[in-house]
């Protein structure tokens, strides 16, 4: 039995390696992911490219003994890459890193967009605005502000626009706002300034 990366042979003991890609802190299991695969020793230029299935999962069992190398080269649309390159062993025996089958986790952080209505004047959040969000003509979301950011998550990095489309009680309808989501971890905030309606009193005077 053969393979670009080197199979070892039935008579030794079948290994397998798993490689688990799930997504940070709520351990989602992520489909599509790719992996590229290289015995260290030949380089990764003969590397070859697997990706996971529908449990997050990439299988290779019966790999010959050497230095393996790993890495993530395409995640999925609001995660972020992870571009290191990872080691594992195969001993003479078949056992990767002393085990016979081996399941390496590997997380996926994503993009995180805070998204704010705040008073021009004190900074305050304002409440009660109907906002939306587009991506070109698409609408990806919409909500009435708080007393607090509106949080979107594993949102696909590109360019939107903030549109207020009613502003709350008191305040002026504010002008949208087009910026530009990046792949990164720290969280990226919006605010849109919201300016009061201003009273005017004004007195006739009959002489």
């Amino acid at each position: 039995i053969k393979s670009e990366l080197g199979i070892i042979s039935g008579k030794n003991t079948p290994n397998k390696l798993i490689i688990q890609k799930v997504s940070k802190n709520d351990n989602i299991v992520l489909e599509g992911v790719e992996f590229q695969l290289w015995l260290k020793s030949d380089g990764q230029e003969k590397a070859n490219t697997y990706q996971t299935d529908k449990n997050g999962r990439i299988t290779v069992q019966r790999l010959a003994p050497g230095t393996y190398c790993y890495q993530e080269s395409k995640t999925l649309d609001g995660y972020i890459l992870d571009s290191t390159v990872r080691e594992f062993t195969v001993a003479s025996d078949g056992k990767i890193n002393g085990q016979t089958s081996i399941t390496i986790t590997v997380e996926n952080d994503y993009i995180k967009l805070d998204l704010s209505k705040v008073d021009a004047s004190t900074g305050g959040y304002v409440a009660g605005a109907k906002m939306a969000l587009y991506k070109g003509e698409e609408k990806v979301a919409s909500w009435t502000s708080g007393n607090s950011a509106y949080r979107i998550e594993k949102i696909a990095a590109g360019e939107y626009t903030l549109v207020e489309e009613a502003a709350p009680n008191g305040y002026q309808l504010a002008e949208s706002i087009t910026f530009t989501v990046v792949n990164k971890a720290e969280v990226q905030s919006i605010s849109m300034k919201n300016l009061k309606y201003t009273d005017l009193t004004v007195v006739k005077k009959i002489k």
